[in-house]
């Protein structure tokens, strides 16, 4: 549960993760179908949800699951052609592959490979060479004979391969020509890529669409939306935003240091709950916790930036101690 100091909330996002699919068509929608759904890297994945619209069969069934799901180039002689882009904004290299026919923006910058339309920096294949065409002045060095080159603004000129360019304040190199190949989606580093890939085959009646879903725990995705045989489809996968009968302000927040050091020795959070029927202070951290109305608030984590102090608040409920009140029951942002 994310509050910002001095911000009042009474929402948090599931621990656990959902498949909603939402059905209508145009006139009327079926009650939306949140199912809980636990995942896996190995083994096989099942989710297959049957129903009907007005006598017409729907079927959504799970065919892929790819977690921390990132996106690779890989070349194959059958596919597109791309040109490959090496950058080292940031302090490190980034390849882009960027497709013929189209631009990227990199760092603020349009680049394009024969792009149709005006971009600053324009890769253009004219009598099977590759020429490039800038908006703005540049230059380049040769490495292979030292030769240190100028990009003339608005004026077409040969590519020089394994040079390193400096136009628009970016630097690169196009280390070859056009490549062949397709981007794939393969299981990357959990570190990196926090959000897993969800395909889907839906069908309606005789008539079915490949669908692809990216969510996450601790994560609400936009839903994805499309129209099979008239009817229209609302889909996400990831947590659920679960509302509190009560809300929570953040007063402050207090984070010690070791000393002579950055790193936290301790942090907590100074709060005040609001109930319709009494308001009360409590402070927040490790080994003191907030219990009411059968809600628990542990101290989590927390995020402060120049703009804001941020804190993060696990939440759970206990089932024994009280009715599940109404209010907790889950539900999507889907207006």
């Amino acid at each position: 549960m994310p509050i910002k100091e001095g911000e009042v909330s009474n929402t948090f996002l599931s621990h656990d993760t959902y498949i909603s699919v939402a059905v209508n068509d145009g006139n009327e929608e079926k009650t939306p179908v949140h199912r809980k759904i636990l995942l896996s890297a190995l083994g096989n994945n099942s989710y297959n949800y049957k129903t009907d619209f007005r006598g017409t069969p729907v079927v959504v069934k799970l065919t892929d699951y790819i977690p921390n799901a990132t996106s690779v180039f890989e070349e194959s002689k059958n596919g597109e052609k791309y040109l490959l882009f090496v950058e080292s904004g940031g302090g490190g290299r980034h390849d882009h592959y960027i497709k013929k026919g189209t631009s990227q923006v990199v760092h603020g910058v349009s680049v394009g490979y024969d792009a149709p339309e005006r971009s600053t920096i324009n890769f253009k294949t004219v009598d099977g060479s590759l020429k490039i065409l800038s908006a703005v002045n540049g230059s380049f060095y040769r490495m292979s004979d030292k030769f240190d080159g100028f990009i003339v603004k608005d004026s077409l000129q040969d590519l020089s391969l394994l040079s390193v360019h400096s136009v628009a304040g970016l630097k690169f190199v196009i280390p070859k020509g056009p490549v062949q190949g397709s981007y794939e989606t393969i299981a990357g580093d959990k570190d990196q890529n926090s959000l897993a890939q969800l395909e889907f085959d839906v069908s309606v009646g005789n008539e079915s669409k490949h669908i692809i879903l990216r969510g996450g725990k601790l994560s609400i995705q936009s839903p994805t939306t499309f129209t099979i045989d008239n009817l229209n489809f609302r889909m996400s996968y990831g947590a659920m935003q679960l509302q509190l009968p009560f809300s929570i302000k953040l007063n402050d927040f207090q984070l010690e240091k070791y000393p002579g050091s950055n790193s936290p020795m301790s942090f907590a959070s100074e709060v005040t709950v609001i109930d319709p029927n009494e308001t009360f202070d409590f402070r927040i951290f490790m080994n003191n916790i907030l219990n009411y109305k059968g809600f628990k608030f542990f101290q989590s984590s927390y995020s402060i930036t120049p703009q804001y102090e941020q804190t993060f608040l696990s939440v759970t409920f206990d089932f024994g101690a009280q009715p599940s009140p109404i209010s907790v029951i889950p539900y999507c942002i889907w207006i």
